[in-house]
C-alpha cells in the first residue's frame, strides 16, 4: 500500500499528470485516514469492522423505523445469509443488539441496537462528522462543485472498471 509520501510506478514528469497524481494521493491520504477512524471506531466498541456496519446498518434503519433482519444485513455487507450469523451472535453477546420476534413474519427475527450502542456510535461518528461538515462547508460554491463533480467523476470511472474487470 502507498502512502502520499512514497514515489510510485506512476510518478509522472508531465504537470498535467503530476497534478492529477497529487489530487489522487491527497484522496489516498483521506481514504487511509477514513480506515484508520473506523478501525479505532470499531476497537472502540470491541467490534470488527464489519460488526461495526452492520451496527450501523442496524441503528440507521431504527432511525428510518424500519426492521432489520439477518437477511438485511447479509445484504449490505453483501455476504451470504449465513456468514452474518457470527457477526450477529456477537454483537448480540457484546451487549449492542437484541433478537426479538419480525412483527409479521414468524420465520424471521429482527435485530435491534440497544440504546447504549446507538449513543455510542452517534459520540464517535458525530465528533467526525461534524468536523469533516466543517471543512466542507469551508468550501466556496465553485469550490464544492468542482471538488464534487471530481469525486463523483472518480467513483464513475471506478465502477466502470469495475464492470469491465468483472466481465473479463
Amino acid at each position: 500500500m502507498w502512502s502520499e509520501f512514497e514515489a510510485t510506478p506512476w510518478d509522472h514528469a508531465d504537470r498535467d499528470l503530476a497534478r492529477g497524481q497529487r489530487v489522487m494521493r491527497a484522496l489516498r491520504r483521506f481514504e487511509l485516514a477514513e480506515l484508520a477512524m473506523r478501525d479505532r471506531c470499531a476497537a472502540a466498541m470491541n467490534v470488527s469492522e464489519g460488526e461495526l456496519l452492520a451496527l450501523r446498518h442496524v441503528i440507521r434503519r431504527q432511525r428510518e423505523q424500519l426492521p432489520t433482519t439477518p437477511t438485511d444485513i447479509a445484504h449490505h455487507l453483501e455476504v451470504k445469509p449465513a456468514a452474518v450469523t457470527g457477526v450477529i451472535d456477537h454483537l448480540e453477546r457484546a451487549g449492542h443488539l437484541v433478537r426479538g420476534p419480525h412483527p409479521s413474519d414468524r420465520r424471521s427475527t429482527v435485530l435491534t441496537a440497544v440504546p447504549a450502542a446507538a449513543a455510542r456510535i452517534d459520540e464517535i461518528y458525530g465528533a467526525v462528522y461534524r468536523t469533516m461538515m466543517d471543512v466542507a462547508a469551508g468550501l466556496d460554491d465553485a469550490e464544492a462543485e468542482r471538488t464534487e463533480a471530481l469525486l463523483n467523476a472518480l467513483a464513475d470511472a471506478i465502477d466502470g472498471f469495475a464492470t469491465v474487470a468483472a466481465d473479463s
